[in-house]
This record gives C-alpha cells, structure tokens and sequence, in this order.
C-alpha cells in the first residue's frame, strides 16, 4: 500500500541543563512556564480539586523545565487503499487503553488477515493492564494510530526523562509507563500524527474531534485530542456537555471517524463515527471495519479503571 507521509512529528530541541523556575515574574522563564501552563488548560479539567490541580500543575512544571515537545507535524495521508492489498480492508479501533486481551479477542472477531491495515484512534495506553503489550502488538502488526492525549503524556513524560529532568513530585501513570517503554515504543508512539487523511474512502481520522468550518491545518492539536462538546455560544470544551457532542454539528464533506468520548458511546452520525465505547471502564472494544462500515465489537474482561465524569446539559 502505498503510504504519502506529510511530515513526521518533529520534537522541539529541549534544554540539556535543568532549568529553576524563579520567584521573578516579570522574568522570561517565568512567562514561559504560565503561557505553558495556560496552553494544557483544557487539560486540567477546571472542576477538580484544588488539591488535585496542584499536583498536576507541580507535574506540568517539571515537564515544562524538560522541554516544551507540542511541535509535531499534523497528517498522514493515505492513497491507493484498497487497490495495493489483497485484502483491501481498514480495521479503524476505537481507544484500547491497555487491553490487549480484549484488542486481540476484538482482531479475531474481525478475522484480521497480514493485508489488512489496522488504525487506531489513539489512546493505546494509560489505565488497562497492559499499555506495553497494547504498543508491541502495534508495532508488530504495522498498524497506524493517530495520537491520543494520554499517548501525547507518555510521550511528553518520555522525552523528561530522556533529558534527565528530575521526576515529578506525584507520580503519574504516564510517567510510569514512560520508563517501562522501550526505544522502539517510544519511537513509534512519538511518531503518531494528530491525525490521518484517506482520500480514496473521503475519510479522516483523529482522536477526540475537529471544529466545523476550520481548515484541518489550522485545527488547534489540543482539540483534537481534548475536545467533547461544542456549546451554542461556539465555546470547544472537553468537558461532557450532554445535549451537544461537537460531531452532531460537523458539517465536513468527508466522514470521521474518533475515540475520545465514552460517555457517548457508540456514537454514529451521517459524517461522524464514535468508536470509544469504553473497553477500560467494563464496557466494549470496538472497530468499524472499512469500507462496508461494518460494526463489529467485544465486551470487556472487567472494568480495569472507575471513574465519575462530571456531566453537564
């Protein structure tokens, strides 16, 4: 198959001495690291708790003394999909997020073939059992991912620890993983696009979303990993905002497929496909096997990972 590749995500050049943050805030440094802090606020999740704000406001700054690694290029673009295979087939899976029980099981209820191409929607690791084994089969299987927020951690924490920056003061499962990760994961996890582009079935695929009306490479990244919901008033959020999931108002010519949302579930509109139907949290793995759109899925073993999101209307 043949495979057009516009650019393959560049890290920005990281300081090699550990920066100090100063009490100086008029200082360059100082301005840096609030600009950094203001860029993940969408990540921080505004409703949590102080105590939990601070500790992953504590973790952005040893991040941020490592070196800022948000530059990457945007797309990957695919042609010739379905001439060049001998089973001319995408398998497009929803977020695994570690299960790699359940991913397998999910591969044999598709009765993958070596022809297919499989195409992840990001998300591989962080909170199922085995986000190693999950980046193995991956890159065993050639398969193609875009990249998913918490793949964007794992990847940030990587590069920290690459330049020896000092650990952070909570532990953080991204951080975790980042250390049991080889060269090779990390490579290919660093390689992942914010998202992929397959002119020959009109299709894009991105993790969380994209906002109608904005050229794909102007697309903000942190939405496209972030984002859940689009308000009357325009407003993109990655909160759950019940009555306005931001596929329902994509008015794109060509149909996307996402992850990101599992509070929706299987979510299916005339040009936007949900595939997260929350395989960590005991629900089921799913992928839509293209180009006859088939939906094929697998229940969880367990809920690997329990969590309350706070819901809004």
């Amino acid at each position: 198959m043949d495979m057009i590749v516009n650019g393959r995500p560049i890290l920005a050049n990281p300081p090699k001495s550990t920066l100090i943050v100063p009490y100086n805030t008029s200082s360059t440094t100082y301005r840096g690291f609030m600009n950094f802090t203001r860029d993940y606020a969408a990540e921080l999740e505004l409703h949590v708790s102080e105590k939990v704000a601070t500790k992953r406001l504590l973790n952005l700054r040893a991040l941020y003394l490592a070196g800022n690694i948000t530059k990457t290029s945007y797309e990957e673009t695919l042609t010739s999909l379905i001439e060049s295979r001998p089973h001319p087939r995408i398998i497009v899976i929803g977020d695994v997020h570690g299960c790699v029980s359940e991913l397998r099981s999910l591969l044999r209820r598709c009765d993958y073939h070596p022809g297919d191409l499989l195409l992840f929607l990001g998300d591989l690791v962080s909170k199922g059992p085995s986000s190693k084994s999950v980046i193995k089969l991956a890159r065993t299987l050639k398969s193609l991912s875009v990249r998913g927020n918490h793949d964007f951690e794992v990847v940030r924490w990587s590069q920290a620890i690459k330049n020896n920056a000092e650990p952070p003061l909570y532990q953080t499962e991204h951080y975790t993983i980042a250390r049991t990760l080889s060269e090779a994961d990390i490579k290919y996890m660093s390689s992942l696009p914010w998202y992929i582009t397959c002119p020959g079935l009109n299709s894009l695929f991105v993790h969380a979303g994209f906002v109608s009306g904005v050229k794909l490479k102007k697309q903000n990244p942190r939405l496209m990993m972030n984002m859940r919901s689009i308000l009357p008033d325009g407003t993109v959020t990655s909160k759950f905002f019940e009555n306005w999931p931001w596929a329902r108002l994509w008015d794109g010519t060509e149909t996307v497929y996402f992850g990101h949302d599992a509070d929706r579930g299987l979510q299916s509109y005339d040009n936007a496909v949900g595939l997260d139907t929350g395989a960590v949290y005991g629900g089921r793995l799913t992928a839509c096997v293209l180009p006859e759109r088939r939906m094929v899925s697998v229940s969880a073993r367990k809920a690997y990972f329990m969590y309350r999101r706070k819901r809004y209307t």
